[in-house]
Order: structure tokens, then sequence, then C-alpha cells
């Protein structure tokens, strides 16, 4: 009993002293997912006592977000929170009446918003798109195309971020064209090569838009790439 007093009278006397306060919070884990916008969903605060968090409400509070499958919170005495996230796995949006669909790499549709909140996902256009559900498979004439917009958002995403937004259109598979921020146009032709298309039209990109040009860049042919400015 003496024991658990004197341990209750130390908790107390550092909790006075702001010894425990959160001094940092640290996010693991996100990409898509802006960390400050996980620290607000989270609710955490520096100043906040770190013992005061209920650690699974925060858990809660975070998975309900539609792009975090999960969360994980761990103290780092005495000072410091480590927010650990598992983001779902995005493949794009695509346009429906106004609004945009957000569809993972399974082809469910996470969220309908009228605005991007993840900037460096591309937008599909030429998919023609009758009805959904949300946490629903999106029912569209060639499902097929789903694996096609994971190949293309992941060297998207990968190659050609700083360039968002980015639109793709891929109502022929045979003649895709990426528009970047209405600044550039990306003909690429089919999807052979991609990644290489992508990655040489980087490095002559990166030029240009340091120059403030812009204009169209045909890729079709690797390497022979032709630029015509506007």
């Amino acid at each position: 009993m003496l024991m658990l007093l004197s341990i209750a009278l130390f908790s107390l006397i550092m909790a006075g002293t702001g010894c425990f306060d959160i001094k940092e919070i640290v996010v693991e884990g996100n990409t898509f997912v802006d960390r400050d916008r996980i620290i607000d969903i989270s609710g955490l605060n520096v100043g906040t006592n770190i013992f005061t968090v209920r650690t699974g409400e925060l858990e809660k509070d975070l998975e309900a977000y539609p792009y975090i499958l999960q969360a994980q919170m761990e103290r780092d005495l005495p000072g410091k929170v480590i927010i650990h996230v598992k983001e779902r796995d995005l493949a794009g949006y695509i346009p429906f009446m106004g609004s945009y669909l957000l569809l993972d790499t399974e082809g469910r549709v996470v969220s309908a918003t009228n605005d991007m909140p993840v900037k460096v996902i591309p937008v599909f256009e030429g998919i023609v798109v009758n009805d959904f559900k949300v946490e629903e498979v999106l029912h569209i004439e060639n499902p097929e195309i789903f694996d096609k917009m994971v190949y293309i958002s992941d060297s998207v995403v990968k190659h050609l971020s700083d360039y968002a937004p980015i639109e793709v259109n891929v109502q022929d598979l045979e003649d895709i064209t990426l528009d970047l921020d209405n600044r550039f146009l990306l003909k690429i032709g089919n999807l052979d090569n991609l990644g290489y298309k992508l990655e040489y039209g980087d490095t002559i990109l990166k030029d240009l838009f340091n120059k403030g040009i812009s204009g169209e860049l045909d890729l079709n042919n690797g390497e022979k790439a032709f630029f015509r400015p506007w």
C-alpha cells in the first residue's frame, strides 16, 4: 500500500511539472493523407498530458476516416506520441455528376467528394459510370480497366506527382493522354513501357517547368520525344 501511494504521489508531482505533457507528435506510414490532417483527426495537441489520451478512441477515430485502414498509437515517454497508420491502397478518381469517386485498387468506391482530398492520385477520364454505392465495387462496362488504372496510377504517383493534379484519359487505351495541371499534355500511346515513358518525360518536364514553359509532349516513341510549346 505504501508503494502504491508513493507511485501515485510521484505521478501527481510529475503531472504538475508538465514532464509528461506531449511535446512531439510523429506520424508514420502515411503517403497520401497529410500529416497535419491525421493529427487533426486524432485530436492530439502538444501540451496535453500523455496519460489522458484514450488510445482506443483515437485509433477508432482515425480508422473511421475513409482513407485510413488501420491506426495504432504508441507512447514514447516522457513526451512523445507516435501514430502508425496503414492507408488504403488508392487507385484514382472517376468523375461522376459533378463529384469525384475515389476508388481503391480493388475497384471499391472509398468515398464520393466534391473535390480531390488526395491531390497526387490521378483523375481518370473516359470511364462511363451509371451508378455507385460507397464501400462497394464500382460496376462498369469494362471492369478489366481497374487493373490498368492501378498500373497507371502507381507509375504516375512515382514519376509525375510534382505536377498534380493529373487527369488521365483512358477512353482509348491505345492513345492515352495525361493532362498535368493544365500546363502539359503528355501523349503516351498505349501502356507499353509506361514507367520508362513517364520517367523520361519527367526529365524533360523538369527543365520546362522551371522555365515556365507549357505545351504538349509526345512520348509515343520513347526517346524520340517531341515537344510543342503552347
